[in-house]
């Protein structure tokens, strides 16, 4: 299952549809321009972020064995291949909440995805590169979902501080010390693999508080 080719093509691939992607639901070429050829901030998201990169290859593993490896052929052999790769692409869709919850286009968007990924497992045969398309379009919607909280913010100090309190990097801790006339100290803890620092903190009395 793994081949340097199959995960070379997956990465290219992936990036590609995603800004195909961008495009379809953003209706902005300028942006899925943008971000098809603007690697650095990307590159440099996912340096900082291994975490994130294991886990949703950990997602995309999971997933693509069991729909595409395990049900496809099933529902290809029962349906034919158009309504068995079909079939499983809405089944696939249905179990992601955000398909309700998105908006039509949005959703269409997902589903067509879901087809795609359907029908170059079936054209190809290679588990591996469908599992990297996956994982590339997981990352980099992670990667401008962080983008679009920064923006929001119009701070992005503050941005940047919530995005790592969404990804589970960034936790706000309240110490009481009763020792010391019940003094209180808040303050953010930065979570890294294997340890923990303080990034900020104010210390205060009880009453103050």
């Amino acid at each position: 299952m793994i081949s340097p080719i199959g995960i070379g093509a997956g990465l290219a691939a992936g990036h590609l549809i995603f800004g195909m992607s961008v495009l379809a639901t953003h209706r902005s070429l300028r942006e899925a321009a943008g971000h098809l050829v603007d690697f650095g901030p990307l590159w440099a998201y996912m340096a900082d972020n291994p975490r994130v990169l294991m886990q949703f290859a950990s997602v995309s593993i999971g997933e693509e064995t069991i729909y595409r490896a395990a049900l496809q052929p099933l529902a290809v052999g029962w349906l034919g291949p158009v309504l068995g790769v079909g079939a499983v692409a809405v089944v696939f869709a249905c179990v992601h909440e955000h398909f309700f919850r998105n908006s039509l286009r949005q959703s269409g968007e997902f589903l067509g995805f879901a087809l795609l990924l359907g029908g170059l497992y079936y054209w190809t045969g290679s588990l591996i590169l469908v599992m990297v398309v996956h994982a590339v379009r997981n990352v980099e919607i992670a990667f401008m979902e962080r983008l679009a909280q920064i923006e929001e913010s119009g701070d992005p100090a503050a941005g940047e501080r919530e995005a790592l309190f969404a990804e589970g990097r960034l936790i706000e801790a309240l110490v009481v010390a009763p020792a010391c006339g019940m003094a209180v100290g808040c303050v953010d803890l930065a979570v890294e693999p294997g340890a923990y620092s303080v990034e900020a903190g104010c210390v205060g009395p009880l009453e103050n508080v």
